[in-house]
């Protein structure tokens, strides 16, 4: 073969190459572009929870999942418990909650495909805390026509579970720090829907999720001081002899 022909046979290889390398990072942009417009509220990021202040509580005492905690309210109509889970219904509003401590990683295993399958296990590795803050650090604009493919995957699969936690309807996210838990609260009890969720994490990774509403749509049930104390009386019970983990 000639040396020009050569020249032309590498030519064509890298135009392909080209090709196929900025047509994927051009479909991530364009996609994260969609996400964005479709839910503004995945470009959030989380800021530290401007009222700390913690309220007297007036509510009942609980204890479900290995946890002690009071809630906001007494009389309750409906309560509900499963592997896992507990929900609580009050005359005034709801409280759940759901230890997500293996349910994140199902949800990634879920989503190894070759070309993820990098980027989960890597993921898989951390702290259920340092993944969810990578995922709630993620934004649209961090994915780039420009950028490495495994860059804007990274980013894409992010962007993906931050949209189911943030959802949208709630247009508010803090990072907080209450009694042993250190999370992020979804919403702001004094903005329709009147409701919040939280990721709650311990010094052992244990992964809560707490849901957390009135059941007035006109006006707020629980002040922000009310949500800190409620997250801040969650203790874990101490292990009787023979226990091996919450229920």
């Amino acid at each position: 073969m000639s040396a020009k022909a050569t020249i032309c046979v590498l030519a064509c290889l890298l135009v392909v190459w080209l090709a196929q390398y900025e047509g994927g990072s051009l479909s991530a942009y364009q996609l994260a572009y969609q996400q964005a417009k479709d839910n503004p509220n995945i470009s959030l990021l989380p800021i530290p929870l401007p009222n700390t202040r913690l309220a007297e509580l007036d509510g009942a005492r609980f204890e479900r999942l290995g946890l002690s905690f009071e809630a906001p309210w007494k009389i309750i109509v409906k309560e509900t418990d499963r592997p896992g889970g507990t929900y609580l219904e009050f005359a005034q509003g709801r409280v759940s909650i759901v230890d997500r401590s293996a349910i994140l990683s199902k949800s990634l295993s879920g989503r190894t495909r070759a070309i993820k399958k990098p980027i989960v296990t890597e993921l898989s590795s951390k702290s259920a805390y340092d993944r969810m803050a990578d995922e709630l650090r993620a934004t649209p604009t961090q994915v780039k026509w420009w950028g490495t493919r495994r860059s804007n995957l990274r980013n894409m699969l992010l962007l993906e579970m931050k949209s189911t936690d943030v959802g949208y309807r709630r247009t508010a996210l803090y990072s907080i720090h209450f009694g042993g838990w250190w999370g992020f609260q979804f919403g702001d009890p004094g903005v329709a829907p009147f409701g919040v969720k939280f990721e709650l994490f311990d010094e052992h990774d244990r992964n809560l999720e707490v849901f957390l509403s009135g059941f007035a749509r006109d006006c707020p049930a629980l002040s922000q001081a009310q949500v800190n104390a409620f997250v801040n009386s969650i203790r874990p019970l101490p292990l009787t002899s023979g226990s091996t983990s919450p229920n």
